[in-house]
C-alpha cells in the first residue's frame, strides 16, 4: 500500500494488513520481547519500499526510527530494529539519534484519530538537523493506523530541512 500527499509525509508505504497472524506476531514483537521478529518485519517494509519504486528518485537518504520517550516501558525500540535492517539493506545512513521524543505522551492506540492529533502535537524534536538537512528522510514505524504519529514526526523533520519524507511501516490497520 502506498499513500501519497498525506499531511507532512510525501509518501507512506506499508506492507501488510495488521490482522490475524501478523497482528499476533507484532504484539509478540512489541510487548513479549521477541526481538528476532524485527528481521521479518524489516523485510516486509523493505520489500514494500522496493516495490513502490519511490527510492529510485533519491540518492541521498537518511533512515530514522520513530523515537520512543525514555519513560516508555519498553525493553527496546521496535522501530529502531526495523530501521537498522532497512538502512543496511538500502545502504543508507542510519540515524537513530537525529530525532527524539520531546514529551512523554500516553499510548495512542485507544484514542480517536482527532484525539491522537492533539496529543501528539509538538512531541518530536530534531536533535541533529545536520544529519537530515537536504536529504530524503525515511521514518520507520511499526504500524500505520491514522498517520498522526508519522505526520507529526515528519513535520519536525521537514521543519529541520529534510527534502522529502517517506514513512514506512511493515503493517497497516485496514480501514473499517
Amino acid at each position: 500500500m502506498v499513500l501519497k500527499d498525506l499531511g507532512e509525509c510525501d509518501y507512506i508505504v506499508s506492507a501488510v494488513k495488521y490482522v490475524d497472524t501478523v497482528r499476533q506476531k507484532m504484539i509478540m514483537y512489541k510487548f513479549k520481547n521477541c526481538k528476532y521478529l524485527a528481521h521479518s518485519f524489516a523485510y516486509l517494509a523493505q520489500c514494500a519500499l522496493e516495490k513502490s519504486n519511490i527510492l529510485n528518485n533519491y540518492s541521498d537518504c537518511a533512515i530514522i526510527p520513530m523515537p520512543v520517550h525514555i519513560t516508555r516501558d519498553r525493553l527496546y525500540n521496535q522501530s529502531a530494529l526495523i530501521a537498522y535492517d532497512v538502512a543496511k539493506h538500502f545502504n543508507a545512513q542510519y540515524c537513530d539519534d537525529a530525532v527524539c521524543k520531546a514529551a512523554a505522551i500516553k499510548p495512542l492506540s485507544k484514542m480517536h484519530k482527532n484525539e491522537k492529533k492533539i496529543f501528539i502535537q509538538n512531541s518530536f524534536e530534531v536533535c541533529r538537523p545536520h544529519k537530515i538537512a537536504g536529504k530524503a528522510v525515511i521514518i520507520t514505524d511499526d504500524i500505520y493506523t491514522t498517520g498522526a504519529t508519522l505526520n507529526e514526526c515528519a513535520r519536525a523533520v521537514k521543519n529541520s530541512g529534510a527534502k522529502t519524507v517517506i514513512g514506512i511501516t511493515p503493517c497497516y490497520t485496514p480501514k473499517k
